[in-house]
Formats: C-alpha cells, sequence, structure tokens
C-alpha cells in the first residue's frame, strides 16, 4: 500500500510537469492545461482513495504479531 502511494506521488509529479508544458504552447489555450490537470488529479483520487481504504482496513493494532 506504501508503494502505491509513493507511486502515485510520482504520477501527480508526471501529471503536474504536463500541464505546464502544455500551458507553454502559445498556439493552443489554457483550457487544455487546465482540463489536463483536472483530470490528472481526478485520476489520482480515483486510485489513492481506495488504496487508502485498503491500509486502513489493513491495520489492526490489538493484534499479536507472532
Amino acid at each position: 500500500m506504501v508503494l502505491g502511494l509513493i507511486g502515485i506521488a510520482g504520477y501527480a509529479t508526471l501529471v503536474g510537469a504536463i500541464a505546464v508544458q502544455l500551458r507553454r504552447i502559445e498556439s493552443a489555450g489554457q483550457l487544455g492545461a487546465y482540463l489536463q490537470l483536472g483530470a490528472g488529479f481526478i485520476g489520482i483520487l480515483t486510485v489513492m482513495f481506495p488504496i487508502m481504504i485498503f491500509a486502513i482496513a489493513a491495520f489492526r493494532p490489538e493484534r499479536d504479531r507472532r
């Protein structure tokens, strides 16, 4: 679960970098960059929330560690 969350952080960096490069294109409008940024972060949330829920469900402090 931790590796999944670290991977999502890398994906968030990639989404941000692509949005910045899209903003630098003068012929294209700013709307494309903002749409890409929004869609990328919706995709991140779609993957991140189930990973967090599974990590919380797997954590049981009352269980013996044998």
